[in-house]
C-alpha cells in the first residue's frame, strides 16, 4: 500500500508524507485543542435527523457549556467507540473525561450516555465493535 486513509480530511496521504501530514492535523492549536479531530468518511456518518441528539455539553467544574461540532455529532452516532473517552473545555482549554461533562439538553452524563450508545451498537452488531480508522 503506497497510500493511507487519513481519518481526518478524508484523503488519500502517500504513505512517506502522512506523519508530516498527521502533525498538521494534530497540532496543539493556542486554546489547548487539536487542530482537527478523527471523524468518520461523510458517507458512514449517520444521516438521520439531529433534532433528539444532544449537542452542547457542560463541564461540572467550571460550568462552561462546550457545543459538539455536527459532523462528530454525526461521527460516533455511527461509531460510538470512536472516541477516547474525553471531551474538550472551552473554559479550560484541555480534554477531559467524560465522566466531568453533562448534556445540557438532557443532564444525562457524557459517560454514561456513550456507554449507552456503546452497548447498544454491540447488541446490533453481535458483540463487534467497529473497526478502528487507521492513525
Amino acid at each position: 500500500m503506497f497510500f493511507i486513509h487519513c481519518p481526518y480530511c478524508h484523503k488519500q496521504v502517500f504513505r512517506w508524507f502522512y506523519a508530516g501530514h498527521k502533525a498538521k492535523h494534530t497540532a496543539v492549536q493556542p486554546d489547548g485543542q487539536a487542530a482537527d479531530h478523527i471523524t468518520l468518511a461523510p458517507a458512514k456518518r449517520f444521516q438521520g435527523a439531529l433534532d433528539d441528539v444532544p449537542k452542547q455539553y457542560k463541564h461540572a467544574k467550571c460550568g462552561v457549556t462546550t457545543e459538539m461540532p455536527e459532523d462528530h455529532v454525526r461521527s460516533y452516532l455511527a461509531d460510538p467507540f470512536l472516541y477516547d473517552g474525553t471531551a474538550f473545555c472551552c473554559e479550560c482549554s484541555q480534554y477531559l473525561p467524560y465522566e466531568e461533562f453533562t448534556w445540557r439538553e438532557t443532564e444525562q452524563s457524557l459517560e454514561a450516555y456513550f456507554r449507552d450508545l456503546q452497548a447498544e451498537y454491540l447488541t446490533k452488531h453481535d458483540g463487534k465493535r467497529p473497526p478502528r480508522p487507521a492513525v
